[in-house]
């Protein structure tokens, strides 16, 4: 019982780190909270259910991060320089073997995912 609760604990702990960073998008921000209200509720197992389902589906790829990075709508969003900044440090990432974003919110994310899949 201790350690369930070590795992939700620190499930809380992750998703809260996914929520408070700035690569984090709005649609996982908004589970994270529909899920934190739901804690301890009958509707804890659909919160959840719906979270995981938009984590795994906003996890960016490498590439994916490397083809925004370098398009007119990251120009747009981050300034020039910065999107140009962002692109070459994804090249690295690939270069170096790296398959998924390394961002804050994505790699906080490939976390969740992998706590939740110890717990089962």
């Amino acid at each position: 019982m201790a350690e369930q609760n070590n795992n939700q604990l620190d499930f809380l702990t992750t998703l809260k780190a996914i929520m408070a960073a700035a690569s984090c998008c709005s649609e996982i921000k908004k589970a994270g909270q529909n899920y934190m209200a739901a804690n301890g509720s009958d509707a804890q197992k659909e919160a959840l259910s719906q979270l995981l389902d938009i984590v795994k589906n906003n996890i960016s790829t490498i590439d994916e991060t490397i083809q925004f990075f370098g398009s007119s709508a990251a120009k747009q969003e981050f300034g020039e320089s910065e999107a140009k900044k962002m692109e070459e440090h994804a090249l690295d990432v690939k270069a170096h073997g790296g398959k998924y974003c390394d961002c804050e919110a994505c790699r906080q994310a490939r976390a969740l995912l992998e706590l939740h899949a110890e717990t089962l």
